[in-house]
């Protein structure tokens, strides 16, 4: 893949505009897609929410409007005398029963739901609603069920009955004596569930969402297609969350919202498939689509001018310039415009005629030159050439080596061949990285000329761990370091002047520490180094004739490091007055055949 600098000026371009324009317009316009539809959802499922809610409080008002009616039943003094008495007689049985049902009647105006409500003592005496007082009417079908529930609660529900063709569920609550608190009977509301169920029927959430009335028993009380009075098992059921995600068995996605009904134990729950739901996004996805659409004809549209009034004229000139370096001085461009690139179209124009006459110029100049001259002056440049050539360098210091051996000047030789073998590790190949041991050894024979300088004065310390030998690091790495600690470190107080060069491996990373106990740095210095490390180029070659500076060794090493491997990468300094000096160089582990 092509760098963008290697592109033409039209890709670059394009590529701004995309960068600029295309990518945070889609960037922005999908988050905000998401978020509106992320706060669309949310509004819906609470809409939706309410409606449950809503449903759960109108059942909850009804149940408190049962149990008011059943309480006026079981306090009702006169009622709670006829079951605490037995009846003397038919007519006083009469007169009990007929109270009673007047009574309850007056109790159910405005309540067509409620079927019957009867009162039970537990010697067999029974009251209810329709009037009936003689012996032999059979035991109300939930009375066994509801007097077990009733053990351990003061009001209860019974499962769904099925009774002369209503769906019936029975309310039961305690009968405590008002004057002993003894409990004396159970006084039961028959609710026929088919008044409520058109209303449950007829309420829709969304399009197609229905409602689901659940007792405390898992059974239905209303379903729309399930039959009513079955036991449910569906994982829902137990759902304790206000709306919650579930798949049925078919696989379609099924938003279930859930309320409580209290008191009563029973569940209300709203169902709407999740795919109405995503249907309310379409208009926001077709509207975002729409803007898209407009923002990217824009796009295309200042693209196509963008390259029709700039890059055309640009490429035309480029054309044009490739003509004259082929040799044609003919060529002209023509923009009928003032601004820019008609200027310069103009001075194109000027600039092709005045290379046209210097190159005339130039020719005829050459013709008038003999050919002994030229001969002479290729003669001159020929050892100019030779005289700089490196190798021309490499193989004279060879020849005043073997001319000090001769000689018996062992000293020269020495210092000689360092000499050479350093210009020969130069020379060696322009390949960016080489082994710490290639490295070490380089240093090495610079320590050698170093001490031959220095006659001896400091003493160099190299330890090299076998097992890092073939580590890759860049080329003439360790040799800004040492030499900025010979000219810098030390002063005529050190009697004993030293270097040590450590190399360790460090998780990831290998360390190399040029260590020296020369006077070190000032506090105030060393700020002064550590900004100069992050200079720029220009700002380290002004400070190179400074005396304050540590010359560019450190902040070049420093910087080649960085730029190889990365901002986590460089040099480090610790230094104390009269304490000496560190150098740390912290570069990646890179074994010789990776790379």
């Amino acid at each position: 893949m092509k760098k963008l600098s290697n592109r033409s000026l039209y890709q670059k371009l394009l590529f701004i505009l995309i960068a600029l324009t295309i990518i945070p317009i889609l960037m922005i316009s999908i988050y905000g897609y998401h978020t509106f539809s992320r706060v669309l959802y949310n509004m819906i499922t609470e809409s939706n929410f309410n409606n449950v809610d809503q449903m759960g409080e109108f059942l909850s008002e009804i149940y408190q409007d049962l149990d008011s009616i059943l309480t006026k039943v079981t306090i009702h003094p006169d009622i709670q005398d006829s079951l605490k008495k037995e009846s003397k007689n038919d007519w006083n049985s009469y007169q009990e029963a007929r109270f009673f049902t007047e009574y309850t009647n007056l109790l159910m105006v405005g309540h067509p739901e409620i079927k019957e409500i009867s009162v039970y003592n537990f010697e067999g005496k029974r009251l209810d609603s329709e009037g009936h007082f003689l012996p032999g009417f059979e035991e109300h079908f939930a009375f066994e069920e509801l007097r077990s529930n009733l053990e351990n609660q003061f009001v209860t529900t019974s499962k769904v009955y099925n009774v002369d063709g209503d769906t019936i569920i029975s309310f039961g609550k305690k009968i405590i004596d008002l004057h002993t608190g003894k409990y004396i009977g159970i006084a039961i509301l028959d609710l026929n569930l088919d008044y409520y169920y058109q209303e449950l029927g007829d309420a829709k959430l969304l399009k197609s969402g229905f409602f689901i009335l659940m007792n405390q028993h898992n059974e239905y009380l209303f379903h729309p297609t399930n039959k009513l009075g079955t036991k449910s098992n569906h994982f829902w059921i137990n759902q304790t969350e206000k709306y919650k995600l579930y798949k049925d068995q078919n696989g379609n996605q099924l938003l279930y919202f859930m309320k409580e009904v209290p008191q009563t134990g029973w569940k209300v729950f709203g169902v709407v498939p999740y795919d109405e739901v995503v249907e309310q996004f379409k208009p926001i996805r077709l509207g975002f689509f729409v803007f898209i659409v407009i923002i990217l004809c824009f796009i295309f549209l200042l693209a196509f001018s963008i390259r029709k009034l700039f890059v055309k004229p640009i490429q035309k000139l480029q054309e044009s310039l490739i003509d004259v370096q082929n040799g044609d001085f003919q060529t002209r461009v023509h923009f009928n415009r003032k601004d820019e690139i008609g200027i310069l179209g103009t001075h194109f124009n000027a600039m092709v005629m005045k290379i046209e006459e210097l190159i005339e110029r130039v020719y005829q100049s050459e013709l008038r030159e003999s050919k002994a001259l030229l001969l002479q002056k290729q003669a001159e440049i020929d050892a100019l050439q030779e005289k700089i050539t490196p190798h021309f360098l490499y193989n004279t210091l060879n020849s005043i080596s073997w001319f000090a051996n001769q000689k018996g000047i062992r000293e020269i030789q020495i210092v000689v061949d360092s000499l050479s073998q350093l210009l020969r590790y130069s020379l060696k190949d322009d390949s960016k990285f080489v082994t710490l041991k290639e490295e070490f050894d380089y240093l090495k024979l610079f320590g050698e000329i170093i001490d031959f300088r220095y006659d001896g004065e400091i003493e160099f310390l190299y330890h090299l761990p076998t097992y890092i030998e073939h580590t890759l690091v860049p080329r003439f790495l360790l040799q800004p370091i040492v030499e900025n600690a010979i000219k810098y470190a030390f002063d005529t107080t050190n009697s004993t002047k030293i270097i040590e060069v450590n190399c360790f491996q460090q998780n990831k990373d290998l360390v190399i520490e040029v260590k020296d106990n020369g006077i070190g740095i000032e506090n105030e210095r060393l700020k002064k180094v550590y900004s100069m490390l992050d200079s720029s180029v220009g700002t380290i070659m002004k400070e190179k004739g400074n005396p304050e500076s540590t010359g560019i060794g450190l902040p070049n090493v420093h910087q080649r490091i960085k730029l190889t491997f990365g901002d986590e990468y460089g040099v480090k300094i610790e230094s104390e007055p009269e304490q000496g000096t560190e150098v740390t160089l912290i570069l990646p582990f890179i074994e010789e055949r990776c790379l």
